[in-house]
């Protein structure tokens, strides 16, 4: 049975789920879209497969735009996080899947 996390509201809630431990950091702070992705793809790319990437980022759309981007990519989005104005994300680069050419007579 885990411990439960009273909140100031009076609410119970399960505690948080820990953090991953991040390989590389990128903050992406006063940038807005596309250009937190654009350099997440960039920083991404020059990883080892496995490793964390923490993006931060002020943009609110970071939340709809890095799970979208991460599932067109075929890369995990481990943990997303609000602290205070601040939008943390942690993304795992996966492993590159050969792509199958179907080819029909």
């Amino acid at each position: 049975m885990s411990d439960l996390v009273k909140h100031p509201n009076g609410s119970i809630s399960e505690p948080a789920p820990p953090r991953p431990v991040a390989h590389r950091y990128l903050d992406t702070v006063g940038l807005y879209c596309p250009v937190p992705i654009l350099k997440t793809a960039e920083a991404i790319r020059r990883m080892q497969t496995g490793e964390v990437l923490h993006v931060v980022s002020d943009d609110r759309v970071i939340l709809i735009d890095m799970p979208a981007w991460c599932r067109s990519n075929g890369q995990r989005l481990l943990h997303s996080e609000e602290m205070g104005r601040e939008y943390h994300l942690y993304v795992q680069k996966a492993e590159r899947k050969a792509h199958t050419a179907i080819i029909t007579d």
